[in-house]
């Protein structure tokens, strides 16, 4: 797994379990089973990564969108997952 499929999965993980209102019993699970990994401030590093590459990403996206569209080609933005709506 890369680090950004690891990012994935911990932000996808801690963001559910706050949803769940179980987050404090994933980071201690996370702890038991991971000791010398601090989560809390590992979690928030991985967030804060995200949220400055996402939006530089997000923007490479857009831009290549913009010259396919340009070219001609028909582009949708599910395929960039630019549509935030969830996949069905």
């Amino acid at each position: 797994m890369t680090i950004s499929g690891l990012e994935a999965m911990v932000i996808e993980s801690f963001t559910t379990a706050r949803g769940y209102g179980v987050e404090d019993a994933v980071l201690a699970s996370l702890k038991e089973t991971f000791p010398s990994i601090d989560w809390e401030k590992q979690g928030a590093s991985f967030f804060q990564r995200v949220i400055e590459h996402g939006r530089r990403r997000a923007e490479e996206v857009r831009e290549v969108a913009e010259i396919v569209r340009e070219a001609g080609r028909l582009w949708h933005p599910r395929a960039a997952g630019l549509d935030r709506r969830p996949c069905r």
